[in-house]
């Protein structure tokens, strides 16, 4: 399986990565950079449709209520 990289410029606004090439994400899908969350295949988790709708969700849920 191969890891996606990331499609931004992480570097410019800091967003640090795995050294697979994925996004650095804390518990609650916070990246390194405080206003910056990822979630889904961007990171380490399983690159799979429901896992990432459902940390959308629970992300969503826990910004706004």
């Amino acid at each position: 399986m191969s890891t996606p990289q990331a499609c931004f410029l992480y570097e410019q606004v800091g967003v640090e990565l795995e050294k697979d090439g994925s996004i650095k994400v804390d518990g609650q899908n916070q990246t390194t950079v405080p206003s910056i969350y990822a979630i889904g295949d961007v990171c380490t988790k399983l690159p799979l449709t429901p896992v990432a709708r459902m940390e959308g969700t629970y992300l969503a849920r826990r910004l706004f209520g």
